[in-house]
């Protein structure tokens, strides 16, 4: 699905959200229980909002939706950002797309968010990831560089 169709998809679940919670719609507790329609659209829009580069564009279609929960401009306003959000990060669009399909977007979230948090970015060329490059003592001399071994240091 591409992301203006699914921006589409998404919009009357995350527009009930915002019916519902108005701004908190952003930052509401996932444990606090509603009901299931807006729920699912405030997990949507937490998901877009964590991810978007863009998030002062997002944070006012949002607000000016709270303020004007009628207004179809406003409902476009929001659409598009979401859209925009969308295209930027094929990630996000598998997990809004899980999301709004019954599936858990937030533990893809999570799990995505985590593992690029510790990994950062590693490639299969990296052949070791243990070893230390260009190491330098505290006058700034060069040390020979060295690897990391799973047996414990003697310390003496």
């Amino acid at each position: 699905m591409d992301s203006s169709e699914l921006a589409r998809e998404v919009t009357p679940v995350v527009r009930a959200a915002v019916a519902a919670y108005g701004t908190a719609a952003l930052t509401r507790d996932a444990d606090e229980q509603g009901e299931p329609t807006a729920e699912l659209g405030s997990d949507i829009l937490q998901s877009v909002y964590w991810r978007a580069k863009n998030v002062p564009m997002l944070e006012g279609s949002v607000n000016d939706l709270a303020a004007r929960p009628h207004n179809e401009d406003a409902v476009g306003a929001l659409r598009l950002q979401i859209t925009k959000a969308l295209e930027a990060d094929d990630t996000l669009l598998e997990i809004v797309e899980r999301s709004l399909n019954g599936g858990s977007g937030d533990a893809a979230l999570s799990a995505s968010a985590a593992t690029e948090a510790v990994a950062g970015d590693v490639s299969e060329e990296d052949p070791d990831p243990y070893e230390f490059a260009d190491v330098q003592d505290v006058d700034g001399a060069a040390v020979e560089s060295t690897t990391a071994t799973d047996e414990p240091a003697e310390i003496g």
